[in-house]
């Protein structure tokens, strides 16, 4: 597999991307920026035909140097000197680029749910209405997760995936139920910016690579529901929801998931999850120092305090929340507040 292939645009070429003599290496590898972690209003890098009047260029996340915005110019990105190859070094695991703040949209049955450690779900609302509220209140972007999908053995709901697209101009990010090159294709029609795999990776780690070659790894996030093994302290993967424990190493997994072409980790804690008592901030500095993509922490978001320590102490480039947010505890630009406050570089509301 090419790092050329690995950049190659979604849906189906229309997107011809802009200076490729520049030997642009794949996302996964340029410092962390994650799309959209340079201080630029979000933007997605994928031409969305419900969302775009035409078909600009992505020009990858290297954005060709041609702005005034605290972007770094090419040179600036990690480009190792004294070397034919085009592979940059790893990013250092506390960084000065823009952190991430993202809601997540659980959704079963068409609607945001939200439990505990994956269960004893309650109803939260419409996926739709929820989605364009927080943009409205500053989200750097949007995840769905549809948590249903692999139990019952069916693809992601695509009619609401585009009900929740057409209230979006941030980054959209769609998991659940992607079991197949087929499955991607659908959400990145529907609108979605990435497509996030899990169990189906697990079980057939060739989907990774399949999805970056065909759409690039910018689109392709892993993501690894992990939980603490209390005689080891290592992370063991679960799947299927957190429903079935595979005795896999969860480091091991998400540097195998890298390889073949993973841009960015989802990295929830089962034991954290739905919780409120604050991220693992161990095992993300666990997996934010071990990994050269961004990593986005999941699982136990209390307040402002918490997203500080994710990112200070932890070094994740992102950090996600879902119960806070729906219950009204924090908005998001009022926690943005408090983050930037303490001296984490976050975009304004």
């Amino acid at each position: 597999m090419t790092y050329s292939n690995l950049w190659k645009p979604a849906h189906f070429d229309l997107c011809k991307p802009a200076h490729r003599d520049l030997c642009e290496p794949p996302q996964s590898d340029l410092c962390k920026p994650a799309h959209r972690d340079l201080c630029e209003p979000p933007q997605s890098d994928l031409c969305k035909p419900t969302h775009r009047d035409s078909c600009e260029p992505p020009q990858s996340d290297l954005r060709s140097g041609h702005s005034d915005s605290c972007m770094p110019t090419q040179s600036d990105l990690c480009k190792p000197a004294h070397s034919d190859s085009c592979m940059p070094t790893q990013a250092p695991a506390h960084s000065d680029l823009c952190k991430r703040i993202i809601p997540c949209l659980d959704v079963a049955n068409g609607r945001t749910v939200k439990g505990v450690r994956f269960a004893n779900l309650r109803d939260i609302g419409d996926p739709a209405v929820l989605a364009a509220e927080y943009e409205r209140q500053g989200a750097d972007e949007l995840m769905f997760l549809d948590i249903t999908a692999t139990k019952d053995n069916r693809s992601t709901m695509t009619q609401v995936v585009t009900r929740v697209a057409e209230q979006l101009s941030i980054p959209f990010s769609v998991g659940g139920g992607v079991s197949s090159l087929e499955d991607a294709r659908r959400l990145l029609e529907c609108g979605a910016d990435k497509v996030t795999v899990n169990s189906a990776a697990v079980r057939n780690p060739k989907l990774i690579a399949e999805i970056a070659e065909r759409y690039g790894s910018q689109s392709c996030v892993l993501s690894i529901d992990a939980r603490r093994q209390k005689d080891s302290g290592e992370f063991e993967v679960l799947i299927a929801g957190g429903s079935i424990a595979t005795g896999r190493d969860a480091l091991s997994w998400a540097r195998a998931g890298v390889r073949l072409g993973a841009g960015e980790i989802l990295l929830t804690s089962w034991d954290k999850d739905g919780t409120l008592s604050g991220f693992d901030v161990e095992m993300v500095s666990l997996f934010s120092r071990a990994l050269p993509v961004p990593v986005v922490a999941s699982g136990g978001a209390r307040g402002p305090q918490c997203f500080i320590d994710v990112f200070q102490s932890a070094g994740a480039d992102a950090a996600l929340a879902a119960t806070i947010f729906h219950d009204g505890v924090w908005t998001i630009s009022a926690l943005k507040q408090q983050v930037q406050q303490a001296g984490v570089n976050v975009r304004p509301c």
